[in-house]
């Protein structure tokens, strides 16, 4: 009896000791850690702004009900050169120079984090990884950044108004495209080098249109409404298979 109770406190040391405490979770509360999270952007927001910016939020969770003192470790898998990472957490900010950070964070609380990129006019992809780990803890628990610059230089510029929409987006096997126009028209559908892949004619007045993309590569597209030959917008469409 002694040797099994002495078995059952052994056993449940080992599990507190080595349950994990941390936990990175984004801004809908899903759990990231341990992913890649790719991020796009336009070659065009890079090339026209020096100061362009890539701001991704996350929070780390000390899901422990004791203080932990957590670290954050910043890598450069893959960056241009000139192009700057930052990142603020556990009360302050780094400068692009500083790769860890170690500060404490209570138990059942939260520190938000805000990882910073800033292309510096590369257009070309960029890695970054963020590694986090606690005293006293066993498993780190680590998050990929990949930015993935998409070349928008072929493509007619983003509408900034409502008067169409894509649902569901990110979508799948279709897309739904609800407009309204006064005259024929054309939905045109481009991929990110400004190909046409797609191109489905609409008849006049106020409705929505299925379009098939189960044919169409997992990624970022752009579709545009084209009436009379005259550019309605074009919006931003991310297929998902």
């Amino acid at each position: 009896m002694k040797n099994f109770l002495l078995f059952a406190l052994l056993v449940l040391f080992s599990t507190v000791a080595f349950t994990q405490s941390l936990k990175l979770t984004n801004e809908l509360g899903q759990d990231i850690g341990n992913t890649t999270v790719t991020i796009d952007i336009k070659s065009s927001d890079i090339t026209n702004d020096d100061s362009y910016e890539v701001e991704y939020k996350c929070d780390l969770n000390n899901v422990s009900a004791m203080k932990v003192t957590a670290t954050i470790e910043k890598t450069l898998n893959d960056i241009p050169d000139g192009a700057e990472s930052t990142f603020c957490a556990l009360g302050s900010c780094t400068d692009p120079t500083q790769t860890s950070r170690t500060g404490d964070i209570e138990g059942n609380d939260k520190d938000s984090e805000l990882l910073h990129y800033k292309p510096k006019g590369n257009t070309v992809d960029a890695t970054i990884v963020y590694t986090y780990s606690y005293e006293g803890g066993s498993d780190d628990v680590t998050l990929t950044l990949k930015y993935h610059v998409i070349d928008d230089t072929n493509v007619p510029e983003l509408a900034k108004d409502n008067n169409f929409m894509a649902y569901p987006n990110p979508a799948n096997g279709q897309v739904n495209i609800s407009f309204n126009t006064a005259e024929d028209a054309e939905i045109v559908i481009y991929n990110i080098v400004g190909k046409k892949v797609k191109t489905v004619l609409v008849s006049p007045g106020l409705k929505t249109v299925e379009i098939e993309t189960s044919d169409l590569q997992a990624g970022t597209y752009f579709y545009s409404i084209i009436s009379d030959t005259k550019l309605s917008g074009t919006k931003r469409l991310v297929i998902k298979h």
